[in-house]
């Protein structure tokens, strides 16, 4: 209950957070108001192809599209954005994998016929079952695989994953299961590919038994902990490996593409469900050079033969293990390169409140978006954001206290290093709720403080 509790409170403040990137795709049109034609913010249907003898079953949009090989265990073998740079995000397809205690026979196997292999993949599965449905607007693609060896032997062990479509993400259930009888398992790769070369920088989110601040679960604590640079064929960049399944991971090549994967809500789901231990579990990014791209490995479960568990290293796996996670991409008009997060898919309540905060700027889309990385504004406070909407003579700054208690910010801009730079700052003001007058001398010199609710933004314009 309290783990339940903690991940609404993370997810609230994170919900907050995603207020100033909806900013940069909304304009001033009300929601119940026709939208244009193909716009990235309007959910749209998705186009269903299925060939049965080629073995591809493809799902797209305007903006992208994905494919699933229905010969390769019905895993997903191309991520493609429409205005991206690579026509397939991923190299290899997405492999889910398990394998058994070394001196262990395959289930199938009898005692004169040894087990050779030790790994299982639904790769080797020619023929799973795949049934898409419709769900609303979403496509629901449920896969059925046993996880066999390179020769077509059977572990024991099945895979069922229900794939389901929604705009700009897919959630994903997956169950690991041994129908018939214990299978002793020592590693279960969850997700394993191959990204494209280019998505050379990667960030991620901590476990919650990596966390590094003082207070485990502060809103600082949700935010990307580390960057990283992981480029094949160089040799000075380290890959990035943890025994704690991160909560998040992105990959990008930055300001074009990139992909998103991230846990649901039950996180016990990588630390506890499988050998009641956390730290068992194995991530990885790392360079493959043949062929080049960034190697990917997610497993809840990754035990060496002599792995400090009552047992040895391995598990039994009898029933069912269970595992919810989302794969995300960018949505990309064509003619900008604009900010992304993991929001999107809980983003209506805040888009309505975005609308009223934002009306007062008129077509949003005259303005250039900048995000807190823009170096006109400057704060005091690191609990707090920043978002920058500038147009030829005059700014709007977005301020956001992501902290359950209010405060009060000092708050500097330089206007020229707006991205339409002002000569000198000749008013200032509050829009909206708790509007009010600033000095613009003050503002553009020592800084002036300003009051922001608790969980609360507030908008400021500049001239």
């Amino acid at each position: 209950m309290e783990t339940n509790n903690r991940c609404a409170r993370t997810k609230a403040k994170w919900c907050l957070i995603g207020l100033i990137f909806l900013a940069m795709i909304f304009t001033d049109r009300l929601p119940s108001q026709n939208p244009p034609a193909v716009r990235s913010w309007w959910q749209q249907e998705y186009s269903v192809r299925r060939d049965d003898t080629t073995g591809k079953l493809a799902l797209s949009t305007p903006y992208y599209s994905i494919q699933h090989d229905l010969k390769k265990g019905g895993a997903i073998e191309k991520i493609s954005l429409t205005h991206g740079k690579v026509p397939n995000l991923i190299l290899r397809p997405m492999e889910t994998s398990i394998r058994l205690k070394m001196d262990s026979p395959s289930p199938t196997a009898s005692a004169a016929s040894p087990r050779v292999q030790d790994t299982f993949s639904d790769l080797n599965a020619a023929a799973p079952s795949v049934v898409q449905t419709k769900d609303g607007r979403s496509i629901v693609v449920t896969v059925e695989s046993p996880l066999v060896d390179r020769d077509g032997k059977p572990s024991g062990v099945t895979a069922k994953t229900v794939y389901t479509y929604r705009w700009g993400y897919i959630k994903i259930h997956k169950e690991i299961s041994a129908p018939q009888k214990s299978v002793r398992v020592r590693n279960v790769a969850v997700l394993s590919t191959l990204v494209d070369p280019s998505l050379t920088d990667y960030g991620w989110r901590p476990s919650v038994f990596e966390e590094m601040g003082a207070t485990p679960h502060a809103w600082q604590n949700g935010q990307i902990r580390q960057w990283g640079k992981i480029r094949p064929g160089t040799h000075f960049d380290l890959p990035f490996q943890t025994r704690y399944v991160p909560r998040y991971i992105v990959l990008a090549n930055p300001g074009i593409e990139g992909l998103e994967w991230f846990m649901a809500d039950d996180l016990s789901q990588w630390d506890f469900q499988v050998t009641g231990t956390p730290g068992t579990g194995y991530c990885e990014l790392r360079p493959s050079v043949n062929p080049i791209g960034i190697a990917v490995s997610i497993m809840p479960l990754q035990l060496s033969p002599s792995f400090d568990l009552p047992q040895g290293g391995w598990v039994p796996l009898q029933g069912t293990w269970s595992f919810d996670y989302f794969i995300s991409v960018p949505i990309l008009e064509g003619h900008a390169n604009k900010p992304w997060l993991n929001m999107s898919y809980q983003a209506s309540e805040e888009a309505m409140a975005l609308y009223r905060i934002l009306k007062p700027l008129g077509d949003i889309e005259q303005y250039k978006f900048e995000d807190g990385r823009n170096k006109a504004v400057k704060l005091d406070d690191r609990d707090c954001l920043t978002a920058v909407y500038s147009k030829a003579g005059e700014a709007c700054i977005l301020l956001a206290n992501v902290d359950p208690n209010p405060k009060k910010v000092r708050v500097r801009i330089d206007p020229k290093s707006l991205a339409y730079p002002l000569a000198s700052i000749a008013s200032a003001e509050i829009l909206g709720k708790g509007a009010a007058s600033l000095q613009p001398a003050i503002l553009a010199g020592a800084g002036e403080e300003v009051a922001i609710p608790a969980d609360d933004v507030i908008l400021i314009r500049i001239k």
